[in-house]
């Protein structure tokens, strides 16, 4: 008879698609941090000209 081992596949699957998630959460963090950035500085350029 073979172990039961579902509980431990779906915590796995548990902690992988989490971190999945907070890699995506990351990502989209960092993608509006250089967008406004990106503003600040184009606004800051178009100061000085």
């Amino acid at each position: 008879m073979l172990p039961d081992t579902f509980n431990f596949m779906l915590i796995g699957y548990g902690i992988i698609l989490g971190s999945l998630g907070c890699y995506i959460l990351s990502l989209a963090w960092r993608w509006r941090h250089l967008k406004r950035q990106q503003q600040e500085l184009a606004e800051t350029l178009e100061k000085k000209t």
